[in-house]
């Protein structure tokens, strides 16, 4: 008999017992946890939105320090076109 075997009929023999009010306090416990399943969405909502945040404040603030200025052309990535040069001159490989 291997190992595997042997430990199987140990555990076949043994005999769980739980107290009296061990059902109703597992129950009790779910029904928490289903109560409060809209504080964990709260938190997913919130943890979402901050580092939504923090994102947009990195990028403006990575367009500042790379363009010097954040008006609308820097933003949108314009500030280095002439009203000469066309925007799809990018675009053409």
């Amino acid at each position: 008999m291997n190992k595997l075997d042997a430990i199987t009929e140990e555990l076949s023999k043994y005999n769980a017992t739980f107290n009296d009010g061990f059902s109703s306090h597992v129950i009790e416990k779910i029904q928490d946890r289903k109560s409060n399943g809209s504080v964990d969405i709260m938190k997913i909502t919130q943890w979402v939105t901050l580092s939504g945040i923090a994102s947009v404040s990195l990028l403006l603030l990575m367009i500042y320090f790379t363009e010097g200025s954040l008006n609308m052309d820097a933003v949108v990535g314009l500030i280095n076109y002439s009203p000469d040069e066309p925007l799809l001159t990018s675009l053409t490989l």
